[in-house]
């Protein structure tokens, strides 16, 4: 084994290893309570989006408060895994594009 590190990809970014911008994004130090990054903004569709993400939970809970039972409770577990997963998705694709929409080619 040698202590140089593994050759890129091809087609991967030169002089960048893989993984170094997500690695250090990952581990940097959290901000301080209060302090607002000026660069991050919120779109109204994902705005929109969470508010959708809401009433679905809402009607979830609906739902189990109608049907409290073992069953009514895992069904719940089960529908609420899912919207949130389906949250979870969302919110990265969001986060990882920074609100920036795919363009047609020429």
């Amino acid at each position: 084994m040698s202590d140089s590190a593994p050759e890129p990809r091809p087609g991967a970014p030169k002089g960048v290893p893989l993984g170094t911008g997500a690695r250090r994004w990952l581990f940097r130090p959290p901000r301080r309570h209060g302090e607002v990054d000026p660069d991050r903004s919120v779109s109204f569709l994902e705005l929109f989006y969470d508010l959708v993400y809401v009433v679905l939970v809402g009607q979830a809970a609906h739902t189990l408060a109608e049907h409290f039972t073992w069953r009514g409770t895992a069904t719940f577990a089960v529908v609420f895994g899912l919207i949130w997963i389906a949250w979870l998705n969302g919110t990265h694709s969001t986060n990882c594009t920074a609100g920036r929409t795919a363009t047609p080619g020429p």
